[in-house]
């Protein structure tokens, strides 16, 4: 599969059930909640119109990929606050949250390129420091945020005992 048959976009609110039928499927192929976790409908169509935004990877009318942007703001979640950061600092936070590719997609770099189109737009609506958590058992994510200039700060236990690797990049 040719990598320029992939199209970036933004979410529709008409792709909310696709994305978290994705979402669903990725949790019952794991199989392994250390690694990934569905997060629910709700979360899903927040991220569509309000709370962030969520980059698709269309290929053939259909979703190869997706992308969650969110920006945490002062909720306690703020991986900013796991950093010490301040108040104006944390305001500027984004999350790369939940990053999915569809198994048939798998290897030809979506995650990354999902990334790259998302972080510009985040820079421009203010948010100039991405943040993300990987599971130490998933080198392939974790290897694509390095590649990508992310750093890793720390590891820490989150989201209901599970260990994280905390990651940042200004952009």
């Amino acid at each position: 599969m040719k990598e320029d048959t992939y199209t970036m976009r933004f979410a529709r609110m008409s792709d909310s059930k696709r994305v978290y039928k994705i979402m669903e499927h990725m949790e019952q192929e794991i199989d392994d909640t250390s690694i990934f976790v569905a997060d629910d409908k709700t979360f899903v169509k927040n991220h569509i119109e309000k709370e962030g935004f969520i980059a698709v990877a269309g290929h053939d009318k259909k979703i190869a990929a997706f992308l969650i942007v969110r920006f945490p703001e002062d909720s306690e979640d703020n991986l900013g606050l796991d950093l010490a950061f301040d108040e104006e600092q944390l305001n500027r936070v984004n999350h790369m949250e939940s990053v999915i590719v569809i198994e048939a997609h798998r290897g030809n770099q979506l995650q990354q390129q999902l990334i790259e189109f998302a972080e510009p737009v985040a820079k421009a609506m203010g948010y100039t420091t991405a943040m993300a958590t990987v599971s130490p058992d998933n080198p392939y994510s974790l290897n694509n945020f390095l590649d990508l200039g992310y750093e890793e700060m720390l590891r820490k236990t989150k989201y209901d005992d599970v260990e994280r690797i905390i990651l940042k990049k200004e952009l």
